[in-house]
């Protein structure tokens, strides 16, 4: 109307991190293998998937990508001991968790969205049978969630001792010619 003002329409497209964990929020190892008093333990394996599932802001701008923390993620032992745990890096020669997320990750770009993300490599490396709890916290520079719990559970049980034997204990295939096969077959008990 007359004196009126007009209307008018505002929009915008926002931008930034959004942190995206697989699984969340469980990572269930399920059974995993246990021996007592062994040298080398049985480690095992399993990976969160992180990604960036945020928009991607015109021009591009690198602070604005996902940044984990790879000094302060934290995680603690509800059942289990906190060694048993290994998130990111480790050492199979030594046995050791060498920490940080792992050295795939580049903290100086982040993980930009729309990309593969990160493979976080879990390790369970049970000390004790029984079951297993640990909540891990990823602190990143997701304005809605910089603070993403995971639970992570397992069943360490007692692995039987590995008993085998062969039969017979040496296999003799003689001289064979080079352009030649032979064929002996063996037992595994």
């Amino acid at each position: 109307g007359a004196g009126g003002l007009g209307g008018f329409g505002a929009g915008g497209f926002g931008g930034g991190p959004i942190l995206k964990v697989v699984p969340d929020p469980t990572l269930a190892f399920g059974r995993v293998g246990f021996t007592p008093n062994s040298a080398t333990p049985l480690v095992a394996t399993r990976q969160l998937r992180i990604t960036n599932i945020g928009n991607q802001v015109n021009p591009v701008a690198v602070a604005l990508n996902l940044h984990i923390d790879r000094q302060t993620y934290t995680y603690t032992a509800t059942s289990g001991a906190p060694e048993e745990l290994c998130i990111g890096d480790y050492d199979a020669a030594t046995g050791n968790c060498t920490g940080g997320y792992t050295a795939a990750y580049d903290a100086v770009n982040g993980i930009a969205p729309n990309t593969s993300g990160l493979n976080l490599p879990v390790r369970l490396i049970p000390r004790t049978a029984g079951t297993k709890t640990f909540e891990l916290v990823i602190y990143s520079n997701d304005y809605s969630t910089p603070e993403k719990h995971i639970q992570i559970t397992a069943e360490a049980v007692e692995a039987p001792p590995c008993d085998y034997s062969v039969t017979p204990a040496t296999l003799d295939f003689g001289l064979v010619n080079s352009t030649a096969s032979q064929t002996q077959t063996f037992t595994l008990h």
